[in-house]
């Protein structure tokens, strides 16, 4: 069997499986693509990995690989992502169950309405995953007398309730429905049915204002002059705009461009309510298990999956990558196209940025809510970046039950002093946890890749290079960057199109909505009608028209009004292929 993967010439063959290179090798695989995927670990998710106890302390003290020697026609094969470990400490009667952890090696959430959700949705991946609602997304802002951490104001009622003056909260919420009503395609038919949702911010009844205001938002520079000049948001009120909402990892230099940023702050507010008050969902068992979903759709359609792989370089002829060598001189994988993640693209000039991603992980004993934190730039100890706090408890299934793990990670220099790192994170913890005390943490620092230089191979494909110094805690470009990749490779095909129980889910949901709107008819016509009224007629009215466009989520209807309203856990539905 081993012997028949080292003769068979693939299609594509893909080095890592991470995030994206995993989304890549579902999509080829579905688009009939002859797939082989590799990883020297012994675990999913490279870089992207969820580990249990015992691995992540084995990982923390793995020894960084040295590349094997290079020929004159084999260049090196190895991953650069090392673990830097600073500091850890447990409490005596600490004896954890390494089981009882998934460890994300880097922490992420997904935005509701995020394209890699509407891609899990769309191609019926998701029905590999269930997910968990976070309860709250909150911001440190020290103003005495008021708690440093307080609850972002993401609906009308959090706005209301909240520790803002009344000033602030009309101000908000002025902002927050010319947002609502600005992405809106179609305002005329949305009122009930997004009201019964929770997206009470809609209010399609002043669409004809809006669009006058949008076109007076091009008379300012950008984003952040609109936001004080026009819509009088005070500095935190755009703190929460900035570093809340589009999630920025500094403070911008220059002005942001109005109209993708409304974009994207639309993409925030349409996912409160579409499964949960708040925005945000994280994976059960951590963020792997969204990579290895699209791995298990690669297999599903022949993708060959080979853990621990013996790699060692790469054979080269002109300006092509042939095959991969293995630690058997006499075996190597070859294809047309490779795909490697860029941990392993060091000989392409993937190598590490001046700055790297400081993370700490820490357990507390308790059950708290799930929680998004975020500190703005310059918040503490002046540091440049901003700073990312995820809490997740045991239903999470990151840790054991009546606990809480906490992620905290933000971007710093390599040239600051390990101590002013561990300083950072040892204050983060004490204003955002004051009362908490740790049971176990550990404190570390991981790469970030830099783009990869175009002198690489033509069939080289590297996954998971970034440009900006950015957190991107809701993977906001995986899928842009893996269809890049899927394009470069098949140009004339579709991108993990929609799967055939999907389709189904649609139909089903098309015509739960048409007898809906029958019946409302007919009890709109019993109230109005001076005659007994004779049954509606099906498929002419415009209402039974306008039936509102079927979405593959993850639950709708009145179960998705109840999860609103009562911020249970959102599941995905399980589509099958």
């Amino acid at each position: 069997m081993e012997d028949a993967l080292y003769d068979t010439k693939y299609d594509v063959v893909l080095v890592g499986t991470g995030i994206v290179e995993s989304i890549v090798a579902g999509a080829l695989a579905r688009a009939g693509k002859k797939v082989l995927h590799l990883d020297t670990n012994d675990y999913y998710g490279s870089n992207y990995a969820s580990l249990t106890f015992d691995q992540f302390q084995d990982w923390m003290a793995a020894p960084l690989r040295e590349p094997s020697p290079s020929s004159a026609d084999v260049v090196p094969l190895t991953s650069s992502f090392h673990c830097s470990k600073l500091h850890e400490a447990r409490a005596d009667d600490f004896t954890p169950r390494s089981t009882s952890f998934s460890i994300d090696v880097h922490p992420k959430v997904l935005l509701s309405s995020s394209p890699l959700v509407d891609v899990l949705v769309h191609s019926g991946v998701g029905r590999y995953l269930d997910f968990m609602a976070m309860h709250q997304t909150c911001m440190y802002t020290p103003q005495p007398p008021h708690p440093p951490v307080w609850q972002v104001p993401c609906s009308k009622t959090d706005v209301f309730k909240s520790r803002l003056s009344v000033l602030e909260k009309r101000h908000l919420m002025k902002f927050l429905q010319f947002v609502a009503d600005y992405g809106d395609d179609d305002a005329t038919t949305l009122n009930e049915r997004d009201l019964a949702v929770g997206r009470a911010l809609k209010r399609p009844q002043n669409k004809r204002n809006q669009k006058a205001t949008a076109a007076d938002l091009a008379t300012y520079a950008g984003l952040v002059e609109a936001l004080t000049e026009h819509f009088k948001l005070s500095p935190t009120l755009r703190d929460v705009v900035l570093h809340a909402v589009l999630l920025l990892t500094e403070t911008p230099v220059a002005d942001l461009p109005a109209g993708p940023s409304l974009d994207r702050i639309f993409g925030f507010l349409s996912s409160i309510g579409r499964f949960a008050p708040s925005p945000f969902l994280t994976p059960l068992y951590g963020i792997a298990e969204v990579g290895q979903a699209f791995c298990r759709l690669s297999a599903v359609y022949g993708g060959v999956y080979y853990l621990r792989a013996p790699l060692t370089g790469y054979y080269v002829a002109g300006d092509r990558v042939v095959s991969l060598a293995t630690t058997d001189a006499a075996k190597c994988w070859t294809a047309d196209h490779f795909v490697v993640n860029a941990m392993y693209a060091a000989p392409w000039g993937a190598a590490p940025k001046s700055t790297c991603l400081l993370r700490g992980v820490f357990l507390f004993r308790g059950a708290r809510d799930r929680t998004v934190i975020v500190v703005p730039p310059h918040r503490l100890r002046g540091h440049p970046f901003a700073l990312h706090a995820l809490a997740l408890d045991g239903t999470t299934a990151v840790c054991p039950a009546e606990h809480t793990l906490v992620h905290l990670s933000t971007p710093v220099s390599t040239a600051m002093p390990v101590a002013e790192m561990i300083a950072l994170l040892q204050e983060a913890v004490a204003a955002l946890f004051p009362t908490d005390v740790a049971v176990w943490e550990s404190t570390f620092t991981v790469p970030v890749y830099g783009p990869v230089p175009s002198t690489r191979p033509a069939n080289l494909h590297v996954c998971d290079t970034h440009a900006d110094v950015a957190l991107e805690t809701t993977l906001e470009s995986a899928v842009q960057e893996a269809k890049a990749i899927f394009y470069a490779i098949c140009p004339d095909a579709d991108f993990l199109p929609k799967s055939a129980s999907a389709e189904q889910a649609e139909t089903e949901a098309a015509a739960e909505a048409d007898e809906a709107a029958l019946l409302l008819q007919a009890a709109t016509t019993l109230l109005h009608a001076d005659t007994p009224p004779t049954p509606p007629v099906a498929a002419t009215t415009p209402k039974a028209a306008a039936a509102p466009e079927p979405a593959a989520t993850y639950t709708s209807g009145p179960a998705a009004a109840a999860m609103a309203s009562e911020g249970t856990a959102a599941s995905v539905t399980a589509y099958d292929l």
